[in-house]
């Protein structure tokens, strides 16, 4: 019971923040600073966001990468009625050998152990696929955006 009271009180505590931010994104807005507005409208969004994955999961989303997570914003936005816009992207990703290797490790690392043997066989899947030390790739993802009701 106190878990769901600490995640209650956790939840209010970021959707007040997510409210606070999305005032000084309106303020930006009149004064008329829209790139100042539109950083802060979307710190907002993602600050609302975390709330309700915490309210959902009882887990705070730590901006690891998790494709269910998308999902569940289109569910919950759906269930309260919420009309959502769905647009595909596609875009190209460009890592330092490091970077890739850290962030198929990550995603890896959900389901095995990442012992050193299998670090060193994804660094070599990765440099034969980065050239000059770059690794890249093209991408493509789904944006979601909808209207405040």
């Amino acid at each position: 019971m106190a878990e769901k009271e600490l995640n209650r009180d956790r939840v209010k505590e970021i959707f007040d923040d997510a409210y606070s931010l999305y005032g000084e994104a309106m303020d930006e807005l009149e004064r008329g600073n829209i790139r100042e507005s539109a950083e802060k409208a979307w710190g907002a969004t993602l600050r609302a966001t975390k709330a309700l994955i915490l309210a959902r999961m009882g887990k705070e989303y730590a901006a690891e990468v998790d494709p269910d997570l998308d999902d569940l914003v289109f569910v919950i936005l759906r269930q309260r009625g919420i009309l959502v816009n769905v647009r595909v992207i596609d875009f190209t990703v460009r890592l330092s050998v490091e970077q890739e290797v850290r962030l198929i490790a990550r995603l890896l690392g959900k389901w095995v152990e990442i012992t050193p043997a299998l670090r060193m066989i994804i660094e070599k899947n990765v440099l034969e696929k980065s050239p000059n030390g770059v690794y890249e790739a093209k991408n493509n993802a789904v944006v979601m955006w909808w209207k405040v009701p």
